[in-house]
């Protein structure tokens, strides 16, 4: 079984109003006080070992603003999971929130799943995940060798449509 798992509100518990905070003031100061919050303050939140099997494959689908970011996350993971996570960066709409995020991350994410044949995919952002399931399904209505995936959603985000 191929498991996937985004990392921020997932993996780790991410503060998404010092991201906030931070495109709205937009200086050097402000970026350099979330890139010391982001080490200081996230912990794994989860192991996605528990979910799997020996041979099972996990993946770690996450969206980064930058291959700065991307090599940050990376080594974030590598330092909690060893190589047990394989981590599969996108690099979807930096800065954006909204529809203008949530459907081109959704359509970014489903491709990466399909290209690593995941079977079930965990994701904080309701939005995201109800995207992906809609797009799943009438990509499954239309083609055949569509493998069905189950997305879930797994964090505290709560609250749909948030801008």
């Amino acid at each position: 079984m191929n498991l996937a798992f985004d990392m921020d509100g997932v993996l780790r518990k991410l503060d998404l109003s010092m991201i906030r905070l931070n495109d709205a003031i937009k200086n050097k100061d402000s970026n350099a006080a979330l890139q010391l919050h982001i080490l200081t303050e996230t912990a794994p939140t989860m192991n996605p070992a528990m979910f799997a099997l020996q041979d099972d494959e996990i993946f770690c689908i996450t969206n980064c603003s930058s291959e700065n970011s991307a090599a940050k996350k990376k080594r974030w993971l590598k330092h909690f999971f060893g190589d047990r996570i394989k981590m599969l960066p996108t690099f979807i709409a930096p800065g954006a929130w909204g529809e203008n995020y949530y459907l081109p991350t959704a359509q970014e994410k489903l491709a990466v799943c399909y290209e690593n044949m995941v079977d079930v995919y965990f994701d904080d952002c309701p939005d995201i995940i109800k995207h992906m399931r809609r797009i799943h399904q009438e990509d499954c209505d239309e083609m055949d060798e569509i493998p069905y995936i189950k997305f879930i959603k797994y964090g505290a985000w709560i609250e749909e449509g948030f801008e």
